[in-house]
This record gives C-alpha cells, sequence and structure tokens, in this order.
C-alpha cells in the first residue's frame, strides 16, 4: 500500500484501489474504494444533534486499535486515539413538539381523514350546525312540550347565534373556514366539536335530567345573557377587524381589541358557549367545552402565538398585551 500523510481536517473521500491479502501479505488491484476520516469535532456535534449523551469518553498516547501491534513491529506509532461511548436518551417528547404533533393531528381528522374528493367546503360543514341550531332548539321544545322560561332564553340566545354566524360568514369570512375538506373530516368535525354543542339544550329541554331539573334561576340567566353579549360583540369586533385589517395591511394586529389581548374572538367564543352551559345549569356541558377548549381553543392559540412571533414587532406586543384576559392572564 502507499504511505503517505492526509491532513487532519480532510474533507474529501480516501479513494483506494489497492487489495490486501491477509493470508498471503500481497496487494492486488481491487474495486475502487471509499472512505471517510471524521474530526472529532465532527463527530462530537452529530451527538449533539442526535440528542445523544456521553457516558464515556477517554483519550490515549497512541493508537489502540488491533493494528497497533503491528504499527509497533514496523516502528510506526500513530498517535493519539480515543474511546467515546455515546447513547441515546430515552426519549421524551418536548412540549412544543407535542403541541405540533396534536394539531397535525386534529388538522387532519378535521380537513382530510380518509381522503377522497374534497366538494365540501369547511363553512358550509359549521354553518349548517350553526344554522340548524335554532331548529333543533326550537324542536326540542315542540317534541318534549316544554316552553319554561329557560328553553326560551336557551332558544333566543344559540338560535340568535346561529342567526348571526351566518350574517358574519357572508359579510367577512374567516378564510380558514373556506378550506375544502373530505367527507370524513366533515364527520369528525361533527362528532368531535360541532355535534357536542347541541348536548347543552338537550339536558335543559328534554326530561333526561328528571322534572326537577328546570336549567338556571333568574339571575344566573341575567349573567349568562351579560355574557353571551359581551362574548357576541368581542367575536364580531375582533373577526371584522382582523378581515378588515388584513384585507389591506398585511402584518401583526396591534390596535383596537388586540391592543389589549391578542385572541379577543376566542375568549368571545368561550363566554358566549359558557353563557349557554350556564342557562343549561349542569355540569355536562362544561365539561364538553373543556373538552373542546382544552383540546382545540387552547392548540389554535398556541399555534397563533408562533406564528405572530415571527414579526419584528412581536416581543414589544406580547410584552403590553394580555394572552386572553385583560390584566389578568
Amino acid at each position: 500500500m502507499t504511505n503517505y500523510i492526509e491532513p487532519y481536517f480532510k474533507r474529501d473521500p480516501y479513494i483506494d484501489s489497492d487489495g490486501i491479502d491477509y493470508i498471503g501479505k500481497t496487494t492486488y488491484d481491487s474495486k475502487t474504494m471509499y472512505w471517510f476520516v471524521w474530526t472529532l469535532s465532527d463527530i462530537l456535534m452529530a451527538i449533539i444533534d442526535n440528542g445523544m449523551k456521553v457516558r464515556h469518553f477517554s483519550e490515549y498516547p497512541d493508537d489502540i486499535s488491533t493494528q497497533h501491534g503491528k504499527n509497533q513491529v514496523i516502528g510506526l506509532a500513530i498517535p493519539l486515539s480515543y474511546i467515546l461511548i455515546a447513547e441515546k436518551e430515552e426519549e421524551v417528547i418536548p412540549m412544543g413538539n407535542l403541541i405540533t404533533a396534536i394539531h397535525k393531528a386534529t388538522h387532519y381528522m378535521s380537513h382530510d381523514l380518509f381522503g377522497g374528493p374534497r366538494i365540501l367546503s369547511f363553512s358550509w360543514v359549521i354553518n349548517f350546525q350553526k344554522g340548524m341550531t335554532l331548529f333543533w332548539v326550537l324542536g326540542l321544545m315542540l317534541y318534549f312540550e316544554n316552553f319554561s322560561m329557560q328553553a326560551w332564553v336557551y332558544l333566543a340566545l344559540h338560535g340568535s347565534y346561529g342567526i348571526i354566524w351566518l350574517l358574519k360568514d357572508l359579510i367577512f369570512p374567516d378564510s380558514r373556514w373556506q378550506k375544502k375538506i373530505t367527507f370524513g373530516g366533515a364527520l369528525t368535525a361533527i362528532v368531535a366539536v360541532l355535534g357536542p354543542y347541541w348536548v347543552a339544550p338537550y339536558l335543559l329541554i328534554s326530561p333526561v335530567l328528571g322534572e326537577s331539573h328546570v336549567g338556571a334561576t333568574m339571575i344566573w340567566m341575567a349573567l349568562a345573557i351579560i355574557a353571551y353579549a359581551l362574548g357576541l360583540m368581542l367575536m364580531l369586533v375582533a373577526d371584522a377587524q382582523k378581515f378588515y385589517t388584513l384585507k389591506y395591511h398585511k402584518g401583526l394586529i396591534t390596535t383596537g381589541l388586540f391592543r389589549f389581548i391578542r385572541h379577543p374572538n376566542y375568549l368571545g367564543e368561550m363566554l358566549i358557549y359558557g353563557a349557554f352551559a350556564i342557562v343549561t345549569w349542569h355540569w355536562i356541558p362544561w365539561v364538553l367545552l373543556a373538552w373542546v377548549w382544552l383540546g382545540y381553543f387552547s392548540i389554535n392559540i398556541i399555534m397563533k402565538e408562533r406564528s405572530m412571533s415571527r414579526h419584528e414587532t412581536w416581543a414589544e406586543y406580547k410584552k403590553h398585551s394580555w394572552y386572553l384576559i385583560p390584566f389578568i392572564f
């Protein structure tokens, strides 16, 4: 074999065509071989980049490989060698990656499930549920012959919300809901999120909870109406401001409602549906809302914060605004 010295930081591969006969101790021409030598920094950075942990590292003045004895015989002792042991620790999914994974999973379930043709617009599915709510609640009242004050108040609140939602989508539609989805995605959206919203009026109006359950008292209904009005204002103003601002000026919105809280539309939705749960006066609607708020709203809010953080003025805006509730959170 040809003996020569190569630089330590050599990046090109070694190219060799000398074959070695370990028994007859002869050489011969072989197929061309390519091999690389990595610097210690290359190896350490590969360990770091792959999230591995160094368990052992020791250095030696000479080569300690199986070739060391042969090198000693011919009077050549290759300087410096080491033993480095690294291993992959048990993987712990960072919270950020977990949020991203949940967001991708929910997006797939509500947009792409089962594949197939994308005929339905997401807004059609949402608008169907919102628009039919008035007839759903009225149908429950007629079927169960429940015309109590609580039932009428619930009909007025949830029914009007559905009508207002349809008008909102007509005047300043949200671009998020204009995407085409699969039939499987539509089914998931109805079963997992939109459908459960109809449980509250069923519990209130039907006799499933017993004749003694009549819903909230007058005081609580008054508070529910106030919450509904505030929530409706927040949702409509925030969505309108976002629609018309981004239509003419792209970038981070830091004025109006967004001057004080970064997600006023989500706060509005929570107040609206919280009002419906108050009128129902049972814990089941709150559990269903927790499912939607924690599994859907919170994930979307976190992903939205990540998107907004790309803007240059994000740090200053975040410092002077609140997440969801002014002066609290």
